[in-house]
């Protein structure tokens, strides 16, 4: 068995058969090695077929007419991962039924390792949010690391109509950042009231 370097190419020249009545002689064999970086664009699994043609004027003795194939199929090592930022509770200060000034609200980043190799040092941040960040030394394939954290609502964000914000992961593997950028309505109570008085009178006169 001969191992090659990529895109090396072995070619032995054909063995006479010794035994004669045997139906099917090897006449040669050898491996071909190739060998290339895995990347993420590549489809998985990973599907790869071999073909070997057999020359012009030789028998083959299969019945597959001189053309000869094998596939192999393997799922890819790749890393991979998904964040999600939702809005958990409202605290309702005010008992609005909604969101409105002062209000407190709890908010959580997940981010799920969906790929199948494990994540290191990974790190998930919401500079909105306090605490704004929480790190996990690993994360193994399907399991999460996830920040939970409050923002109370801003006079800003009222005359804005919503808090936009965004969550982001980094890890080794998938340096990123990797976001999700979640908008919470907030409620506007648009109103104003006029009132008209009489301050004084100068009472010229001194009527009274």
């Amino acid at each position: 068995m001969h191992k090659l370097n990529r895109w090396n190419k072995l070619i032995q020249k054909p063995r006479k058969c010794l035994l004669k009545s045997v139906s099917r002689c090897v006449l040669a064999s050898f491996v071909l090695l190739i060998a290339f970086p895995v990347h993420a664009v590549f489809p998985d699994p990973l599907v790869n077929t071999a073909t070997v043609t057999v020359p012009a004027g030789v028998t083959d003795p299969t019945s597959s007419g001189g053309v000869n194939t094998a596939t192999d199929s393997n799922a890819l090592a790749l890393p991979s991962l998904a964040i999600v930022k939702t809005l958990d509770s409202n605290a309702d200060e005010d008992s609005s039924g909604s969101v409105t000034l002062n209000d407190t609200l709890t908010y959580s980043v997940t981010v799920t390792n969906d790929g199948s190799t494990t994540l290191t040092n990974v790190v998930v941040s919401d500079a909105l949010l306090t605490p704004n960040n929480n790190s996990c030394a690993s994360v193994a394939p399907a399991a999460t690391c996830v920040l939970t954290g409050t923002y109370v609502v801003q006079q800003s964000d009222v005359d804005a109509g919503s808090i936009s914000n965004t969550g982001s992961v980094v890890s080794d593997q998938v340096p990123g950042p990797t976001t999700d950028v979640l908008n919470t309505p907030v409620a506007q109570n648009n109103s104003l009231a006029i009132v008209k008085t009489l301050d004084s009178n100068a009472d010229e006169d001194s009527s009274g």
